[in-house]
């Protein structure tokens, strides 16, 4: 018994707990398990659990086997690639399938403003109910919700008809994003979380690739309409395998019900730093509604628009995957700087060319390096979030970024409905430039560059 009794050592960091229990290394989570924060004979304060992360096991002879620590993450990749497969798909085709039935070009900007405008209303509430419910309902009713408006897309004959079906999508993605980036943190031990951002990030690129390639090719070949089916096939699959495979994150809740003050709850600094990225949500719009329209009125089929899409999104792949060390080299305040001073100088090249090609090019480094900013973003919001606000703070960056984006859609859609495409890219431009110069500006400080590095 005294052997046994020296093999066990503890050790104990916020809601941490390692043990080194006979051979075997635990690590506990607190806040999940509430019986090993005071571990005596008689005493109980919860139900007693499983470690949640096996750490090593070791067998006969001290070889160390390695444990099923990263197996929420990749999961949670594959779900991303999945979920990027599945919408890219119909996206590629969803635009210029609408204007076919018979849609306008402010209607096509009023459909996508409405998908914003439900997101972003959602994301504020889903992030801060996520917070005190847990992250597995509401991504798991979310994919399930995305598969289901994929139906509907295939189902529509008429503009009105897939207006609905995105308020469908809308309604997925509100309750999807912010509660997932809460997930990855979550699941992410100190300092892995801008990691893991980029790994999410990088799968849903790979299969936004794959599916926007994908989804041009099969409504040539086929119809839009089984571009949307596939859509459907592929995201019920995502619902599955998130469903089976990935648990609770357990992170400590805010320590009650959900309450409507909870949502802006969060701290001046993750506010100003939703303020900013939000600001340059307007690519967002030129990517989903401005460049599959230009292209189209330059002669380009659906496999053209859907290839540039590919393109576009492995640039951006490439950048997000880049991003930690970029930033770590150049600065957050210098890389954002010139991501947006590049993206408002390619609008006024795309405004004087009139080549398909290169066309195809410009946006494709337009949507490219707007990967530098996605994963700092984030990051950054998810190091300043208090303890158990991690959702209410996505839901604040996230929410944030689609109110603006819903302003910039119903710009952009009355400057090309009632001025022209061009015009509407000139307002781009002289967004994005004058953003520039404000982030600048205003990510002086070397404290961000600092707040970004130890996020790393």
């Amino acid at each position: 018994m005294n052997d046994l009794a020296m093999t066990q050592r503890t050790l104990r960091w916020g809601n941490l707990k390692y043990g080194y229990n006979c051979w075997e290394d635990e690590l506990y989570d607190l806040s999940m398990d509430p019986h090993e924060a005071r571990n005596l004979i008689g005493h109980s304060e919860g139900p007693v659990k499983e470690p949640v992360r096996r750490v090593q096991e070791r067998g006969v002879g001290g070889k160390v086997f390695t444990g099923w620590k990263e197996g929420p993450i990749a999961w949670i990749n594959l779900v991303s690639f999945l979920h990027g497969l599945g919408v890219f798909s119909s996206q590629t085709v969803l635009p210029v399938y609408m204007k076919d039935l018979g849609g306008t070009d402010f209607l096509v900007s009023l459909s996508m403003a409405l998908f914003y405008l439900v997101r972003g209303l959602l994301t504020f509430f889903s992030g801060t109910f996520s917070d005190t419910s847990g992250r597995r309902g509401p991504i798991v009713l979310a994919l399930a919700l995305f598969s289901s408006a994929h139906v509907c897309y295939a189902l529509s004959r008429t503009p009105t008809a897939i207006l609905a079906s995105i308020a469908v999508q809308a309604t997925a993605a509100g309750l999807y994003w912010p509660v997932v980036f809460a997930l990855i943190s979550g699941h992410s031990g100190p300092g892995e979380s801008a990691r893991n951002i980029s790994k999410f990030l990088s799968a849903l690129g790979i299969g936004g690739i794959a599916g926007s390639w994908l989804g041009g090719v099969v409504a040539d070949l086929f119809s839009p309409q089984i571009t949307f089916w596939l859509g459907f096939a592929v995201l019920a699959l995502a619902c599955l395998a998130f469903w089976l495979f990935i648990p609770e994150d357990g992170s400590p809740g805010n320590g009650g019900r959900f309450r409507l003050g909870d949502i802006f709850s969060v701290s001046s600094e993750v506010r100003s730093l939703s303020l900013l990225a939000a600001g340059a949500t307007v690519v967002w719009v030129v990517f989903n509604v401005g460049m599959p329209l230009w292209l189209r009125g330059l002669g380009a089929s659906y496999t053209f628009i859907g290839g540039t899409r590919a393109a576009a999104s492995g640039a951006n792949l490439g950048v997000v995957a880049l991003a930690p060390f970029l930033v770590d080299r150049l600065g957050f305040r210098l890389s954002l700087s010139l991501y947006l001073l590049l993206c408002g100088l390619t609008m006024i090249g795309v405004n004087i060319s009139s080549s398909l090609l290169l066309a195809a090019a410009l946006f494709s480094l337009f949507w490219g390096s707007s990967g530098m900013e996605v994963v700092g973003w984030t990051s950054s919001v998810e190091r300043t979030s208090p303890e158990g606000k991690v959702g209410a703070s996505m839901g604040m960056l996230r929410g944030l970024r689609d109110l603006f984006t819903l302003g910039y859609l119903l710009a952009f859609g009355i400057l090309a409905q009632y001025w022209s495409m061009r015009g509407a890219f000139i307002f781009v431009a002289v967004v994005l430039t004058g953003l520039s110069g404000m982030v600048w500006v205003y990510l002086r400080p070397q404290k961000r560059r600092e707040l970004w590095r130890s996020s790393l």
